[in-house]
């Protein structure tokens, strides 16, 4: 009794004693429930179990690192329409019944937003027109002109929609820093002849007809300064993804009409004020109706690699228009 206290009426020997033999336990030699044998046991599983979940994330980390490059852009064309991501996320088909206007026009309102939020641009004072031999500053970017594109991808038109010749918009995606090396400038940003011969007898892959494309236009510019201007360009080529999609495709056309690509003078990007990420037009004339087409696009400089499994600097979509 002479040990005991209390507070209250109420008695904390007994739960003393309990607590401090769960400490240690001089009888069984535990510490805290465990003895020392025990306890080196538990801290050697712990440690090798959290070295391995540490060498795991590290493995994962260093595997998904050997996917990027500072070289290449990982990803490189978006485009737009898209279907709507609620009801049909990770799908990349267009499908649309040909006169009926509700399906035409949640295609065509997507661009008309698009090219809306574009137009505003015009009013941002911190915009560059970049005419001529301009070109974007890391402070400063270069303002889109929507006229460049003709009167055929256009609000008016409903983009194509509705006469069943639709017009896809497709973009650069933002690269933090990237320029393009295009086919035929030099280090000193000049037109060599030599030089575009190597390559596009080099560029692998790259469709003859935009070769020719290059070359006829090129020969048809008598100054190099103009020549320069008109080979900074990063060119776009669509075609059907098998020979089937070739044939059901009809033609392309591709807007602005007098650069079948996305001009340098857009590049680098830098969170510059206002900036607008560029883009050109692609019409798909006269399709095939009631047949499922697959269309890839690529986009193509010294700089960007292809890599069709994983969509590298290309992309991919599917048009089905019913009629």
């Amino acid at each position: 009794m002479g040990k005991e206290e209390s507070n209250g009426g109420k008695n904390y020997t007994g739960y003393d004693d309990r607590f401090s033999t769960y400490v240690w336990n001089s009888e069984t030699r535990q510490f805290f429930g465990r003895t020392g044998l025990a306890w080196a046991k538990l801290t050697i599983f712990y440690t090798i179990f959290y070295i391995g979940l540490a060498a795991f994330a590290g493995l994962c980390y260093f595997l998904f690192s050997k996917t990027l490059t500072e070289e290449h852009p990982r990803w490189m064309l978006g485009y737009r329409p898209m279907p709507d991501p609620d009801t049909n996320a990770g799908s990349t088909l267009i499908w649309y019944t040909l006169g009926k206007r509700s399906d035409a026009k949640f295609w065509y309102r997507q661009l008309d937003e698009y090219v809306t939020g574009v137009e505003q641009s015009v009013y941002n004072s911190d915009v560059l027109s970049c005419e001529r031999d301009m070109k974007a500053t890391n402070e400063k970017s270069c303002r889109v002109e929507v006229s460049q594109f003709g009167n055929v991808c256009t609000k008016a038109n409903k983009f194509g929609y509705e006469s069943g010749d639709p017009c896809i918009l497709l973009k650069l995606n933002r690269i933090f820093g990237w320029e393009p090396e295009c086919y035929g400038i030099n280090e000193n940003g000049q037109y060599d002849k030599k030089l575009l011969d190597d390559d596009l007898n080099e560029a692998e892959g790259m469709p003859s007809s935009l070769k020719t494309y290059i070359f006829s236009n090129v020969n048809s510019i008598s100054d190099d300064a103009k020549r320069a201007n008109f080979l900074s360009t990063i060119w776009i080529t669509c075609n059907g993804e098998a020979k089937p999609d070739q044939e059901n495709l009809g033609t392309f056309a591709y807007f602005p009409s007098n650069r079948q690509g996305i001009s340098g003078k857009y590049f680098p990007y830098h969170k510059q004020p206002g900036y607008q990420s560029p883009f050109i037009f692609v019409q798909l004339k006269n399709p095939m109706r009631d047949v499922l087409i697959n269309v890839e696009c690529k986009a193509w400089a010294k700089n960007i690699i292809h890599d069709r499994i994983n969509r590298l600097g290309s992309v991919r979509f599917e048009i089905l228009i019913d009629s």
